[in-house]
């Protein structure tokens, strides 16, 4: 506040824009400036206005200190103007206070807290610096997929790693990775993670063939290659050919195998008019042999395509007929138990099954390509558990085969090898 002389009107400054204000009559003034509500002073008011004996108490308000290297130009800008706004308010709160005191509403002390109370709260809550007032949220972790793609590589073409037409896929116990094209003879090796090791080209048969119709690997350091009715023995590690298991072309033509946890050999032998089902002991000595094993098993006007073959670690034998829409179940002696399965677009049905393999929990899993390529999951003894989708970024699978750590493989018609795990909680019947 500010007085030059007796004679001249007393001054005092506007709290919000600075401005020099003649001191009215009236409690309050409006500045001419910044249009502000601006409280006079106690000590100007003329006598008639100031209570006896009272005294106006002093508001303080405390900004919250910081360094001005800490406040950007925005910052600068941002702060002058809630700090005009808080005063802005101060002053209303003020104004409105001393009116309604003098009318004996309320104390003017008592409108000063309020006042006070208000203005922290707003000023907690914009000012620059101030802490949220909106507690912060726990970030959640975004849930994996039931099929969740781990590992995918290959492509077309005839350069190690590439694929002209790959139909079978194997795993020895080191998850190394062996991949076949149907016609042209080439196997591929891969360690675990998609790296290229070795190829082999298996040798011609009698008429200078060399199509691949299955493979499998045991747990001796053999790989199986059915090829021309034949059964070729390679080494894993070398991919030498050790010795071969031949066919007797027209009755015993080797086209589809699988092994078991003792290395034994389960081989369907197919022809004109037969279809047997043959066990073999790692040496590829004849164990047994079912003629003709699916007469009276079909049912009459059913059609007949074996597309399928799998053994669980009980010895348990699955045979998928992928025409049929029906999986069978043989046991370790190769005698019929019961079928599972039909055809349609119910959720346990089957519509075009093209692959089966066995996980180590003996479920056995059924790839439905006429059905969005579904997954469907039976229990050892046949009944449905459930489906799972196939995953969108691996395409229609040839051939698939699960790991002794319960990761499901695959090879694709795109040229492509997949490693998927798979979250059997989210089995949906």
């Amino acid at each position: 506040m500010e007085r030059n002389s007796p004679s001249e009107p007393q001054l005092f400054h506007c709290p919000t824009c600075g401005a020099s204000l003649p001191v009215p009559e009236a409690a309050s003034v409006r500045c001419q400036y910044c249009g502000s509500n601006v409280l006079v002073p106690p000590e100007y008011r003329s006598s008639k206005q100031a209570e006896p004996g009272a005294s106006s108490p002093q508001v303080v308000i405390q900004m919250p200190a910081q360094s001005s290297r800490e406040w950007s130009t925005a910052g600068r800008r941002s702060g002058g103007g809630i700090i005009a706004a808080v005063l802005g308010v101060v002053v209303m709160f003020v104004t409105v206070g001393v009116v309604l005191s003098a009318a004996g509403v309320f104390t003017t002390t008592k409108m000063v807290s309020q006042s006070i109370n208000v203005i922290s709260t707003q000023a907690s809550g914009n000012l620059p610096g101030a802490a949220p007032t909106r507690p912060p949220t726990t970030p959640t972790a975004t849930p994996l997929p039931p099929v969740s793609v781990g590992l995918k590589f290959g492509g077309e073409g005839s350069g190690a790693g590439q694929f002209d037409d790959p139909r079978y896929i194997a795993l020895d116990p080191d998850n190394n990775i062996f991949v076949a094209d149907y016609s042209d003879g080439r196997i591929q090796k891969f360690d675990p993670n998609g790296k290229f090791l070795q190829l082999t080209n298996v040798e011609p048969d009698r008429n200078q063939n060399t199509i691949i119709r299955d493979m499998a690997t045991d747990y001796s350091g053999n790989l199986f290659i059915v090829r021309g009715g034949d059964i070729l023995v390679y080494n894993t590690a070398e991919g030498k050919l050790r010795r071969t298991i031949p066919g007797k072309f027209p009755d015993l033509s080797y086209d589809m195998l699988t092994v078991d946890a003792a290395n034994n050999l389960y081989a369907i032998s197919e022809g004109a008019g037969y279809a047997d089902l043959i066990k073999l002991d790692p040496e590829g000595k004849q164990i047994w042999k079912k003629s003709n094993f699916l007469e009276g098993v079909v049912k009459r006007n059913t059609p007949s395509n074996i597309s399928g073959l799998a053994v669980d670690g009980l010895g348990n034998i699955y045979i998928l007929n992928g025409a049929g829409s029906e999986i069978y179940h043989f046991d370790t002696q190769g005698n019929f138990v019961d079928r599972f399965g039909s055809k349609g677009k119910e959720p346990q049905q089957l519509n075009s099954p093209g692959a089966m393999a066995v996980d180590g929990g003996g479920k056995i899993f059924v790839v439905d390509s006429g059905n969005w390529y579904t997954i469907k999951v039976f229990d050892s003894g046949g009944t449905f558990l459930g489906a799972l989708a196939w995953p969108d970024e691996v395409t229609y699978p040839r051939d698939i085969i699960f790991d002794l750590q319960g990761n499901l493989y695959t090879v694709t018609n795109t040229a492509q090898v997949a490693r998927m795990s798979l979250d059997l909680g989210e089995l949906k019947n």
